[in-house]
């Protein structure tokens, strides 16, 4: 054999094995473009929620600032916001996303000042919660199953948030 037909023969396996890797089924080309789809639509959800956690943590912040009577009371429904937030943030942090240590890092929106009183600063908290809750189970139905299942795990630590947060109601005849 030639060096010739050797190094055409060669010539001709190497674009045969390119193009074999390039060219995909038209079925293929769908699955991957889908997969990507499903994989951008869970990093918008993903980002959305953790944008509302760090903003609701940055509301628990400003509220023990406001009222620091409270802060013992908040420390722990706090640190809950912190780890969903960290949570939310775990796959972009690989990605070279940037959250402080503590899970805090504003989320980039206005943060409401506080009520005045301690006993509507709390309401307040309890509100942001509750609604955060409800737009969580919102989301779901438009999310990937893992996180649906995410999202519908937050929106129950959310809602007991809510009732943690939220004073008692006062039974209907229960006198002062």
């Amino acid at each position: 054999m030639s060096r010739r037909t050797l190094l055409a023969a060669g010539g001709v396996l190497a674009a045969t094995a390119l193009a074999g890797c390039t060219g995909s089924p038209p079925q293929e080309r769908a699955e991957h473009e889908q997969e990507d789809e499903q994989a951008r639509a869970e990093r918008r959800l993903r980002e959305r929620a953790a944008a509302d956690s760090a903003a609701l943590l940055a509301r628990y912040d400003a509220t023990a600032a406001a009222h620091p009577g409270l802060a013992q009371t908040l420390a722990p429904r706090r640190a809950t916001t912190a780890a969903h937030l960290a949570e939310l943030r775990a796959p972009a942090a690989d990605a070279g996303a940037d959250a402080d240590a503590d899970g805090s890092a504003g989320g980039g929106r206005p943060v409401p000042a506080p009520p005045a009183g301690p006993e509507a600063a709390l309401n307040a908290l309890a509100e942001a919660e509750r609604g955060l809750a409800e737009s969580r189970l919102a989301a779901l139905p438009d999310a990937p199953p893992a996180m649906a299942r995410l999202l519908a795990s937050l929106a129950a630590a959310n809602a007991v948030q809510s009732r943690l947060l939220a004073p008692a109601p006062v039974p209907a005849g229960a006198s002062s």
